[in-house]
């Protein structure tokens, strides 16, 4: 069955049907995934943990009871692991994980680790997390809010985040990626390559956003409109969903997370983004696009 970061081999396997009282075999696989012993970070079996999650309804809150207990230990190695593991869990799972990592005690216990006494790098590493979740859930402060709130209420007593580095959010949800890509990390000191591959796959995918803005207007004055009109419809479906992407993309820049470039042109996008849905809803006219900054040809509007 497919997932985010790959394909699980075999059958899927019914999970948590034991009852040792240490969360069965997902409980045993987060033990191994987590262990004191190991190198780094096991990339192949956090994300088999996702699929674990994933294959059941009490997988979430079993997951989250485990790693409540492991980023509480005074081991940092085994804090350090059960926090790369939990933000596999976040890119790589479902509402419901979300909503369990999204507790007022898991976060409680995120927030305790930012206080320095089980060293720097724990405390630098739950601060990093805390304010990527923060932004990329944002936009989803009515059903997730403990996310940005966590992250704004620390922000509001002068707690210094640090620097965003490799951590530019990912405009473009990361469906059907190749697990090689998830196997591979990127090394500590290859890390401003990575930024720069950041910024430009999201120049990329603003690029991608600026063309379908483009053939939107295009087709605007011709089209009878989208009850009838399934190819405006669809250039429209694409449109809505990239609302709430270009306000957490937004967000980030002023968080300095985007160079000054980068922002601009996300903020004129969104300018144009939002205009051009506003016509298309109240069937107003076009106005005319902002100057590109992304380098393709900026187009005027049809009337």
């Amino acid at each position: 069955r497919a997932r985010r970061g790959g394909v699980l081999q075999g059958p899927t396997r019914m999970f948590f049907s034991g009852g040792d009282g240490d969360g069965g075999e997902l409980g045993g696989a987060i033990d191994k995934a987590t262990d004191p012993m190991l190198l780094g970070v096991d990339w192949g079996a956090n994300l088999e943990i996702c699929d674990m999650i994933l294959s059941d309804p009490a997988g979430p809150s079993i997951a989250v009871k485990c790693l409540r207990r492991k980023i509480k230990t005074d081991n940092p190695k085994v804090i350090n692991l059960a926090l790369q593991l939990t933000d596999a869990t976040i890119k790589n799972g479902n509402h419901a994980m979300h909503a369990a990592i999204a507790s007022k005690e898991f976060m409680g216990d995120m927030v305790s680790l930012t206080d320095g006494k089980r060293g720097w790098e724990i405390r630098e590493e739950a601060l990093k997390l805390i304010q990527s979740w923060g932004l990329e859930f944002a936009a989803k402060r009515d059903t997730l809010p403990l996310f940005h709130e966590t992250y704004t209420n620390l922000r509001v007593k002068g707690v210094t985040f640090p620097e965003a580095g490799s951590s530019v959010p990912v405009f473009t949800p990361p469906a059907a990626t190749d697990p090689a890509t998830f196997s591979q990390p990127v090394a500590q000191d290859d890390g401003k390559s990575a930024e720069q591959d950041d910024f430009e796959k999201l120049k990329n995918d603003l690029v991608v956003v600026e063309e379908k803005i483009k053939l939107c207007r295009e087709m605007l004055p011709q089209s009878p409109g989208i009850e009838t009109d399934d190819t405006l419809a669809e250039v429209i479906g694409f449109l809505e969903g990239c609302k709430p992407r270009m306000v957490d993309l937004i967000e980030a820049g002023m968080q300095g997370m985007l160079d000054e470039g980068l922002l601009g042109m996300a903020l004129a996008i969104n300018d144009d983004l939002l205009k051009t849905l506003e016509a298309e809803e109240n069937g107003t006219p076009l106005p005319p696009m902002s100057p590109s900054i992304g380098g393709g040809g900026g187009g005027g509007g049809g009337g």
